[in-house]
């Protein structure tokens, strides 16, 4: 987990007394709260009443914020009612934390705020998330250059050099309230704004499919998508050539895909999620008057954070019953002659999820049988998107 000195280091414990942009006729009021990110994600420090700090992540695509139930119990944090997680992973029955008292960044508080205490954070290496609530209470910047989230109790006047988003804030019944078109491949459709996403883009089920992307001949890695609840979801990363936000165009974005057909895999509102993958690109300024989000290019050039799978190979099984369901087009595993239902033997189904998450240039190697005759492969991970 992040360690305390970490929090210091990035400026997260050390208030940043509020200043204007710019000198203008009408100087815009704003609080501004230390952020930082990494891993692609977007952290600040928190505490909720008498606790010292936390890291939490600012996640809008989650509608409520959460905390660790395990963290919330040994903190003996107040609790009343229940409410219902859906994610990914499932629905998780999830008791309310209720806060008195809550400081953000050491800079502003909120006298009240209710959290779902949610079993999926018990082993993250964070303690909670900030629902997209906390941008569109007040007119809000995200500016990953300064590592700023600025907040504007009175609203913002001015946005010289940003871009108007259509259709960006939508009406709180709807399951992502920030959202964006977006264009890949020869796919259009309207996408959720997520910044608790590390991935460029995900596509549901339903757009995974109407993009032809799913059974293309393209290099993909295969994967397991994990949200809230106990379970995941079969999913592939490829590279597109370009996405289109708004107008706005990125080349050589990792792209995710839900595998179509399953039912969690279809999202009602949305044909997925912009992650930070793409959206550490931009300003972002909420506008909760016109219920409207403005863009605009910081220019940064990021370090590579792109993560995902080397080996090219997705397992089924349990203990000592491995099979091989699928083998990523262009993967080290295809390129060493490895198939779909492949069995692998003598090894254990925990040991080789671990064995193919290790770092380039790591050799595996097995045995295996196809139609009752035995083999042994090794090749080295690498990437290969």
């Amino acid at each position: 987990m992040f360690t305390r000195r970490f929090m210091v280091q990035a400026g997260l414990l050390s208030p940043i007394l509020a200043s204007p942009l710019r000198a203008q006729a009408t100087v815009d009021k704003f609080y501004t709260v230390g952020i930082s990110v990494d891993d692609n994600r977007i952290w600040t420090a928190v505490s909720l009443g008498k606790l010292k700090p936390e890291l939490f992540i600012i996640d809008t695509g989650s509608e409520r914020s959460v905390v660790s139930q395990k963290w919330a119990t040994a903190n003996k944090l107040k609790t009343g009612g229940y409410t219902m997680m859906r994610g990914m992973g499932g629905v998780e029955k999830a008791d309310v934390v209720k806060v008195k008292d809550m400081l953000i960044g050491g800079v502003f508080t909120k006298e009240y705020q209710e959290f779902a205490a949610t079993k999926s954070l018990d082993r993250a290496d964070f303690v909670g998330l900030l629902g997209v609530d906390f941008l569109l209470f007040a007119d809000c910047d995200l500016d990953f250059v300064k590592g700023e989230w600025r907040v504007y109790p009175e609203g913002r006047t001015d946005r010289t050099g940003f871009y108007q988003v259509p259709d960006s804030i939508r009406p709180r019944n709807v399951a992502q309230p920030i959202g964006i078109a977006v264009t890949v491949g020869g796919f259009s459709g309207y996408f959720g704004i997520d910044t608790g996403s590390p991935s460029a883009l995900l596509l549901d089920g339903k757009a995974a499919k109407n993009s032809g992307l799913w059974e293309s001949d393209r290099p993909y890695a295969p994967f397991a998508h994990k949200g809230f609840g106990a379970g995941s979801s079969r999913a592939r990363i490829y590279r597109a050539d370009r996405i289109k936000l708004h107008k706005f165009v990125l080349e050589k974005q990792l792209v995710s895909l839900l595998q179509p057909g399953l039912d969690k895999s279809n999202w009602r509102d949305v044909d997925g999620l912009v992650g930070m993958q793409a959206l550490r690109h931009f300003h972002l300024s909420t506008d909760t008057k016109n219920k409207s989000l403005w863009m605009a290019p910081n220019g940064l050039n990021f370090p590579n954070e792109e993560r995902y799978p080397l080996s090219g190979l997705w397992l089924e099984g349990s203990g000592t019953n491995i099979t091989i369901e699928d083998v990523g087009i262009g993967s080290p595993a295809a390129a060493a002659g490895l198939k779909v239902g492949d069995k692998i033997v003598g090894q254990d189904f925990a040991a080789m999820i671990k064995k193919f998450s290790s770092t380039p240039g790591k050799s595996v190697s097995f045995d295996y049988e196809r139609d009752g005759k035995r083999a042994s492969v090794e090749y080295t991970l690498r990437p290969y998107l």
